[in-house]
């Protein structure tokens, strides 16, 4: 039912764009559109996606997009602005596709080289006082 409904609204954001339908189908054209569709496909891949989607969610790929995700939020807009920086007003139309590289660089790096090994050990780190104390 909720896939349906989805396929539903991506085909009534193409096709309506007059009307009182029309206002509240172009909102999925906004932001706020955009992060309830993408909230549709976080819960679809929490009840388990079918078929090529399922698939490409479980991939190795995707799995490692999640485990940076947190380095990849810490790391785009730096990412974005360094690239910018460097490249000014030369390559505008492939500046994205370097900041993504980029991006993606540096998140893999944060990730195995400070959240990793973080996460590992915060079980076996004690405070000053315990420390002394034994």
């Amino acid at each position: 039912a909720l896939g349906l409904t989805g396929l539903i609204l991506c085909g009534l954001t193409a096709v309506v764009t007059t009307g009182e339908i029309g206002r509240w189908v172009m909102l999925l054209g906004t932001e706020l559109g955009r992060s309830l569709v993408l909230l549709w496909l976080i819960a679809q891949a929490v009840l388990g996606l079918p078929g090529w989607i399922g698939s490409a969610l479980e991939s190795s790929p995707a799995q490692a997009l999640g485990r940076w995700s947190f380095a990849i939020f810490l790391c785009h807009n730096m990412a974005k602005e360094e690239v910018a920086a460097f490249y000014g007003d030369r390559l505008p139309l492939t500046q994205p596709y370097i900041a993504l590289a980029v991006t993606l660089i540096w998140s893999a790096v944060a990730y195995h080289v400070i959240e990793k090994p973080t996460s590992e050990r915060r079980h076996t780190w004690r405070p000053d006082s315990e420390r002394s104390a034994v």
